[in-house]
């Protein structure tokens, strides 16, 4: 981040090296912050989480580990073809092609992981934190297959940019939102030792986000050759936001 902004003031210390220039650094700067820190974190935390909700354990400590590792070498090498310029030329799915697959597959094995001791407890009340990691890990394959798949093979032009610009938002809205509000839900009851003011309050913020935020697709494409009603659409769900956030923040506050 720090050797991208120095281009802003022709400072940058590599305009000669092809695999370090700027545009290339700029991806592997954000992919690294989305997958190398937050997703990382995050599976961390559910790991912890879920068995602590469920009084179960995960399916398996060896395939956690699996997970663990498999993640890490994803990573590795996402940011090597980024660097050696096989990125994807659709933002924020940057991630080579023949790394996807591995991408799909570790996605589905973290979900055996996780769901397993949900689905051996649900005799009884989910906690909201299990509601938002359920949704996330519903969400995020048929997410992440949309976003790298469809507007690299199936759909180009203008409707590509559309469905482009729905998994740039769905990858903050139903992949770090309902994880990072699930941790939340769960950490800061427990650090402050006080219950949460509403468990109903907190299932209209997960509903509300199920609902307008899948339909927040294009706010950044106003005015754009992306038809009007989808933009409007767009429009009224950014609105509609507004009342998921004001929920997780009355009920922390």
């Amino acid at each position: 981040g720090l050797l991208f902004s120095l281009q802003f003031l022709n400072l940058y210390p590599f305009k000669t090296a092809e695999w370090l220039s700027p545009g290339r650094v700029r991806m592997l700067h954000t992919s690294l912050i989305a997958y190398g820190w937050i997703v990382n974190a995050f599976i961390g935390g559910m790991c912890y989480v879920v068995p602590k909700l469920t009084g179960r354990p995960l399916l398996s400590r060896s395939l956690s580990w699996l997970i663990f590792w498999a993640w890490q070498l994803i990573i590795v090498l996402t940011e090597v073809g980024i660097l050696a310029g096989k990125a994807q030329g659709i933002e924020w799915a940057e991630t080579p092609i023949f790394v996807d697959p591995l991408v799909v597959l570790g996605v589905v094995l973290l979900i055996v992981n996780i769901m397993t001791p949900i689905l051996q407890s649900r005799s009884k009340p989910f906690y909201v934190s299990i509601w938002f990691f359920i949704a996330a890990l519903v969400w995020t394959p048929l997410n992440y297959i949309m976003g790298n798949y469809l507007p690299q093979f199936i759909v180009p032009g203008t409707g590509g940019a559309a469905i482009t610009s729905t998994f740039i938002h769905n990858l903050v809205g139903l992949l770090v939102t309902p994880l990072g509000w699930g941790l939340l839900y769960f950490f800061v009851p427990a650090e402050l030792k006080k219950p949460i003011y509403s468990h109903s309050l907190s299932l209209i913020g997960f509903w509300s986000l199920a609902f307008f935020y899948p339909l927040n697709t294009v706010p950044h494409y106003l005015d754009s050759p992306i038809p009007m009603f989808v933009q409007y659409f767009a429009v009224v769900a950014s609105v509609g936001i507004h009342v998921v956030v004001y929920t997780v923040a009355y009920n922390f506050f």
